[in-house]
């Protein structure tokens, strides 16, 4: 698994890239690590796209924002998501 923001994990499978939520569940009555599935992808790049893009949506929505606040909130969530394709790709 690779670690990409957040809760927001990357597995690289045989054929595919598949994004992924981590979560808190439970097995058998015990506290578990468990991963959501939320997409997959036919390239590292586009699966971190995607999680750039999930993680744009988890920001709003964990309250309420002025269109202003958004856009700056945005903006340096596309900050971070560069930083982390140029350190990982070479590649903005």
């Amino acid at each position: 698994m690779i670690h990409i923001i957040k809760d927001l994990y990357i597995d690289p499978e045989d054929q595919c890239y598949t994004l992924c939520l981590k979560k808190t569940g439970t097995r058998n009555g015990e506290a578990a690590e468990v991963y959501d599935r939320l997409g997959y992808y036919s390239t590292l790049k586009c699966a971190v796209k995607a999680a750039n893009s999930q993680y744009r949506k988890e920001l709003l929505q964990e309250k309420d924002y002025t269109l202003e606040e958004a856009i700056k909130t945005l903006q340096k969530a596309d900050d971070v998501l560069e930083n982390i394709l140029y350190r990982a790709l070479g590649d903005k």
